[in-house]
């Protein structure tokens, strides 16, 4: 990273020195690092993200080194065939000067050639990384937003509430199996253990077993139901109901 940063302050300090112009053409040897580590820094800065002015600085950088190319020469090429600053005020009056800034200028559109394809280049790895900070920031607000989230929450909460329903539904006709069956189980067991032991204090057999648990049996059933059979379907009826809701 330091070295990074390094090549970019190196970068700076030259277009502060000698700012570039989009009519001049300079030999890449003035650069003080290799042109493409120079991109690849202002690349990867670009890609980190930065508030705006920093961004518009890195990616003027960038465009900048087109101007920069190979076999120059000392000489910087300019569009006008020289720079304006640089012509003597007599030199326009000479008759060989459109001669000689036709020369310049052919050479000057051959390599702005060169920097045209350069900066159709560097205008799309702009492109690549800027779809790519795109690509960050919908996954970031995707994992974070709070309408997704809630929404959520709303469909587990429904499907909770769904699963309750079936399972209360389930619970209620299992408590309708149980108070059916519970007290004829009940009823059942208790007649059997009963003529059980009553047969045993008096000296009889199995035979004599199973005639009093008919007795106890139709007891139960004759005079005893009626009177728990209506609660019973009462209790069963309204649980029923509840279900039916």
């Amino acid at each position: 990273m330091a070295d990074r940063l390094r090549i970019i302050q190196d970068y700076g300090a030259l277009l502060e020195r000698n700012p570039p112009l989009p009519t001049r053409i300079e030999d890449i040897s003035v650069l003080p690092h290799p042109k493409a580590a120079i991109l690849d820094a202002l690349i990867f800065e670009i890609g980190r993200g930065h508030p705006k002015h920093i961004d518009d600085m890195l990616r003027f950088g960038a465009i900048s080194l087109a101007q920069y190319q190979r076999d120059v020469g000392r000489e910087p090429l300019e569009m006008l065939g020289a720079d304006a600053r640089d012509l003597p005020p007599k030199l326009a009056e000479e008759k060989h000067l459109a001669l000689v800034l036709t020369k310049m200028q052919d050479r000057f559109k051959k390599f702005d050639e060169l920097v045209q394809d350069e900066l159709r280049l560097i205008n799309a790895k702009f492109a690549a990384v800027d779809a790519q900070k795109q690509m960050r920031l919908d996954q970031l607000s995707n994992a974070i937003d709070p309408t997704r989230i809630a929404s959520h929450i709303l469909t587990l909460h429904y499907r909770l509430q769904a699963i309750g329903m079936v399972v209360g539904k389930v619970s209620k006709f299992f408590l309708v199996a149980i108070l059916f069956a519970a007290p004829l189980f009940t009823a059942i067991f208790g007649s059997a253990v009963t003529a059980v032991m009553l047969s045993q204090l008096i000296g009889g057999g199995a035979f004599v077993s199973l005639l009093l648990l008919c007795a106890f049996l139709s007891f139960l059933g004759f005079y005893v139901a009626p009177n728990v059979r209506p609660s019973l379907n009462r209790a069963i009826a309204t649980l029923l109901d509840e279900t039916e809701e």
